[in-house]
């Protein structure tokens, strides 16, 4: 149970960190405003929680988590989407 639950996080992790280099659109030496850029790479961290949490809750489904391990997840990957969203609206 925790293996698999150090599993998702770490695979939330690469995720979040290799979106951006993965990220298509972008051609080399395209001009893109500062802050557009740090308002897209926050919403790239928002949609890769929302995907966590979703994955989290299709685990729960199938009966890999216990509820007490679901809710505690959960609660901190919708604190984690609340404060990503706090700091979009510093950005805007």
């Amino acid at each position: 149970m925790v293996v698999f639950v150090a599993l998702l996080m770490t695979a939330a992790v690469f995720a979040l960190v290799g979106y951006p280099l993965a990220r298509p659109g972008r051609g080399e030496g395209e001009l893109v405003s500062t802050d557009r850029r740090e308002a897209e790479d926050i919403l790239a961290r928002r949609d890769d929680v929302n995907i966590a949490i979703e994955e989290l809750e299709f685990e729960f489904h199938l009966g890999n988590l216990s509820q007490r391990d679901y809710k505690e997840l959960r609660a901190r990957y919708r604190q984690h989407t609340d404060d990503i969203l706090r700091e979009l609206e510093a950005v805007q």
